[in-house]
């Protein structure tokens, strides 16, 4: 018969087994979990301040009321016009008493400060807009202030110029805007020019509801910032060009479905149509059961071709590119700037939607909200909440909305207009490709 004798090797099954040392580390005692804590608190404050002063708008300018009146009445332009309107008395200068003769209707008085009345801003048809008229020493501080700060954005010369109208003015306003942008050191070292298209341009019927019709993307993943964020995500809604946009650190479906029902659903309502891209966690079966749940029919583009989505690739490369600007100034204090990206996401997002988007002819919260959000230069001055240039517009809920809907009529009159106009400059030199059936592809 076989030997059965156990090896030495093998120990007998009834001999006693050695016990496995624990691999699970001992639990923490309460103090020591209090510790941990107490450091982690000392180590987020430093950061947390050092948010708050890169985000306290560095280049703001927020003069008060008191020192405006005493700057309009030190300028030349503004001194005249207000003693004129004050007195009927004309300057010694002919070229200057001749512009106040043309254009003193257009000027007013409030608490001593002098205002312009423009119709450039929401076009002829609606009510019209005050301007605080800015002394031309402090053209640059404004111009600085709105382009260069991180509510600013560093957009291009038209947005800036049209965020400057909306609210100020001063001779020569156009050129300064354009001749400040066009120098900008942080534009001219981070910005990219646009690429040109060689395919027909198609046209479609404008949205005319907001935050029915919406695009998302991702962009990333970047080199983690210091809340270890590597994603932004961008929602552009096709009816007011409004962008939303947060930053993750994770690029999952669980993640962007969270974060697209609080973010959008929760605050716009559920869209009826949303266009992504070909991603796998966008065509991913939790991802569609979701669009199923809330009734949003989820259209994908074309594989491999971002023109496809070229609304919301637009508006990737203008969160780019005013991050890319906002963190060159950054680095102007702090040697690891690149490190606080996301800090200036809502920034950003805050300065696009708050300019006029070109297309539009309106900026998006103009068009979504009804009214322009409060700058700091406008806080600090305190003005618009008594002398608004919207103070017919804010007693009545009724004729708020009203203007709501003629903004969005001109809105999208002005994109089909300036879509043709695009239309037709690209077309020129686009190539149209005429296949037949039969035809070898």
């Amino acid at each position: 018969p076989p030997d059965c004798t156990p090896s030495p090797s093998r120990q007998p099954q009834d001999a006693p087994r050695k016990r496995r040392p624990n691999s699970r580390s001992p639990a923490i005692p309460v103090s020591v979990a209090a510790d941990k804590r107490r450091k982690a608190q000392i180590t987020l404050d430093p950061i947390a301040e050092e948010a708050i002063r890169f985000l306290s708008n560095h280049v703001s300018f927020n003069p008060t009321s008191s020192e405006l009146r005493d700057a309009q009445q030190s300028d030349l332009f503004s001194a005249a016009m207000y003693k004129y309107l004050t007195s009927t008395d004309l300057p010694d200068c002919q070229s200057l008493a001749r512009q106040i003769l043309l254009y003193h209707e257009q000027f007013d008085i409030f608490d001593g400060i002098l205002y312009k009345t423009t119709h450039a801003v929401l076009g002829r048809n609606l009510h019209p807009t005050m301007q605080i008229v800015i002394p031309e020493a402090w053209a640059i501080k404004i111009i600085e202030s709105t382009h260069c700060s991180p509510l600013g954005g560093h957009l291009g010369s038209t947005r800036t110029y049209n965020s400057v109208k909306s609210r100020y003015y001063w001779r020569g306003m156009f050129k300064d805007v354009h001749d400040y942008v066009g120098t900008c050191h942080s534009c001219l070292t981070t910005k990219k020019k646009p690429k040109n298209l060689v395919t027909p341009m198609v046209l479609r019927e404008p949205v005319l509801t907001a935050y029915t019709h919406l695009t998302m993307d991702v962009i990333g993943p970047f080199s983690p910032s210091t809340d270890g964020s590597k994603y932004i995500h961008v929602v552009v809604d096709h009816a007011t060009r409004h962008i939303t946009a947060w930053t993750s650190k994770e690029h999952t479906t669980a993640t962007i479905a969270l974060e697209f029902f609080n973010r959008v659903i929760c605050q716009h309502g559920c869209p009826s149509v949303l266009n992504t891209d070909n991603a796998s966690v966008y065509v991913s079966k939790d991802f569609e059961e979701m669009c199923i749940k809330f009734g949003i029919k989820h259209v994908t583009g074309s594989a491999f071709h971002s023109a496809s989505q070229g609304l919301v690739e637009r508006q990737n490369l203008t969160v780019q590119t005013c991050l890319r600007g906002c963190l060159q100034d950054l680095r102007k204090l702090v040697t690891n700037a690149h490190e606080y990206w996301a800090l200036f996401i809502p920034p950003v997002v805050f300065s696009i939607n708050n300019t006029t988007a070109p297309v539009m002819g309106y900026s998006p919260n103009l068009m979504l909200l009804g009214r322009q959000p409060f700058l700091p230069t406008e806080a600090a001055l305190d003005l618009y909440r008594s002398h608004g240039n919207n103070a017919n517009m804010a007693s009545s809920v009724k004729h708020m909305l009203a203007l709501k809907d003629k903004i969005m009529s001109a809105a999208a009159t002005n994109m089909k207009e300036a879509h043709q106009k695009m239309k037709d400059r690209h077309d020129k030199r686009a190539l149209e490709c005429g296949f037949k059936v039969g035809d070898i592809v």
